[in-house]
């Protein structure tokens, strides 16, 4: 099983929308990968894809899992939904997210993931996300 060992950046792309750079098993490798927090839904998003940091690959020049050079690595790619899960699970991550989620601070920490593929639904969850990040503003 793969774990989610550290995270090394956590960048907001868009409203509750991150890139979020971490490690896994305890391998000095970076790896990248977008999630997104659902607001409305209270759950997270993710898609299948989990890249090489390009600056680790670089510095390391072969992937611990894949021994490969490409962007994406394989391996954990095929173990997405497991690394994903890790991830959230992470209390880095949960510490990380509550800092930029000050709403998420009094409540139980949502574990619900879904892996999605589809651009149109990932598109319908960052339209709300927009939309509850404008209510939060003017609420505040």
């Amino acid at each position: 099983m793969h774990e989610v060992t550290s995270i090394i950046k956590l960048k907001e792309e868009r409203p509750f929308a991150w890139n979020v750079i971490f490690t896994a098993d305890q391998h000095e490798m970076h790896f990248a990968t977008d999630i997104v927090y659902a607001a409305r839904r209270n759950m997270w998003i993710a898609n299948s894809f989990i890249t090489h940091d390009l600056s680790s690959l670089l510095s390391m020049s072969v992937c611990p899992y894949c021994v490969e050079e490409k962007i994406a690595c394989s391996v954990l790619c095929h173990h997405h939904e497991e690394v994903m899960t890790s991830m959230i699970k992470n209390s880095d991550f949960q510490n990380r997210i509550r800092n930029e989620l000050p709403t998420l601070m009094n409540k139980n920490f949502p574990l619900t993931l879904i892996i999605e593929t589809k651009k149109d639904v990932w598109e319908e969850v960052l339209y709300e996300n927009f939309t509850s990040k404008l209510l939060m503003k003017k609420n505040n």
